[in-house]
């Protein structure tokens, strides 16, 4: 128990009145806010059945414009069977943030992992996030899901949109006391949200390429790093289409070693053909950058992905001129034949 003196001044008629109230009151405690859970995950889930949002013309929104709006009652997708979380007297305060952007907000837009597209979030209760509020429970212990009811996500253009996507995961959630406390409750998309502006699309015209490197004396040679003179040019070739007047995609591509699809280097692996020939490998260039390895995927930011060109609308064919020349790999060059062989992988952003 606490003591707490009160004093109270008043005057009449010049004679100053002091009167001293003497009382008690109780220590108030408050209380972390604990998890419960029936599943492995230390936090309540919610999966979000994502909105079918029509194609679009990215040339028709302004920077800042939203092009859809979807609402949703929280509580309704919930994947808990028992997800509640309590204190004793008093709940700590709850952070109301986006997850899985891939910078900071500004003018509570959320970046996302599709170039030039925003989120904003709110909730009926606590407005636009990110945000905080105190939660009071007079039992202490509450479903989680009972502090909002309806979210509010708008997708915003915050620039130029070059490619149909989508995207997947959780991308909000409900923290204790700061914006990166504990997590207590996490939204998730349930499948992919496809993002499908009428951009141009293609497709790989030539799915087989061979190119032959020719003769080579090992003379050339004179150590590690050392390449060949010259080299043997050749193109990817793509087929486009579609898309409004106006608008483009962006093309990058990842190109992987079909015999060791965990080389990263820049030198692509060779295996023996009908000789002994060691020692070398390819080397894949483009404008003269040698160009590194990477794992097989389309995905944005891919290991090795880099950058060929933009595609703007009406354009029905596009090429990546390339070359590729030996290069020593070894102190010691054994002469044979050599096979190698590389994919790649396209990816529109």
């Amino acid at each position: 128990m606490k003591k707490i003196v009160a004093v109270y001044l008043c005057t009449y008629s010049k004679l100053a009145i002091i009167t001293l109230f003497l009382f008690t009151v109780p220590n108030l405690t408050i209380a972390a806010c604990t998890v419960f859970s029936t599943d492995s995950a230390p936090y309540y889930k919610y999966q979000i059945p994502p909105p079918t949002i029509p194609t679009f013309n990215p040339n028709n929104y302004t920077v800042g414009a939203t092009i859809y709006t979807y609402s949703f009652p929280v509580a309704a997708y919930a994947t808990n069977s028992a997800g509640t979380y309590g204190g004793t007297y008093l709940c700590s305060e709850l952070w109301y943030v986006y997850l899985g952007g891939v910078g900071v907000q500004t003018n509570n837009i959320y970046p996302t992992s599709i170039a030039g597209l925003g989120l904003r979030l709110s909730t009926t209760q606590q407005g636009l996030w990110p945000n905080s509020s105190l939660y009071l429970s007079a039992n202490g212990q509450r479903v989680l899901s009972d502090i909002f009811s309806t979210l509010t996500v708008q997708f915003i253009k915050t620039g130029d949109i070059t490619s149909i996507n989508s995207l997947t995961g959780a991308f909000a959630s409900i923290r204790q006391n700061t914006s990166s406390g504990q997590e207590l409750g996490r939204i998730s998309w349930a499948t992919p949200v496809f993002i499908k502006p009428t951009v141009p699309t293609c497709s790989v015209a030539t799915s087989l390429l061979n190119v032959s490197m020719g003769m080579v004396s090992s003379n050339m040679f004179s150590g590690i790093g050392s390449t060949s003179r010259g080299g043997i040019p050749f193109q990817l070739q793509l087929a486009c289409s579609g898309g409004s007047t106006g608008t483009y995609t962006n093309a990058y591509v990842t190109l992987t070693d079909n015999y060791n699809q965990g080389n990263v280097t820049n030198a692509l692996s060779t295996l023996s053909g009908n000789g002994t020939a060691s020692g070398v490998g390819i080397q894949i260039l483009k404008d003269g950058t040698i160009l590194s390895f990477g794992p097989d995927s389309s995905s944005a930011g891919n290991t090795n992905q880099w950058f060929s060109g933009s595609i703007i609308q009406g354009r029905t064919s596009f090429s990546i001129p390339l070359m590729a020349r030996f290069v020593q790999t070894q102190n010691t060059i054994s002469p044979g034949s050599v096979n190698a062989r590389a994919t790649f992988t396209m990816s529109y952003q």
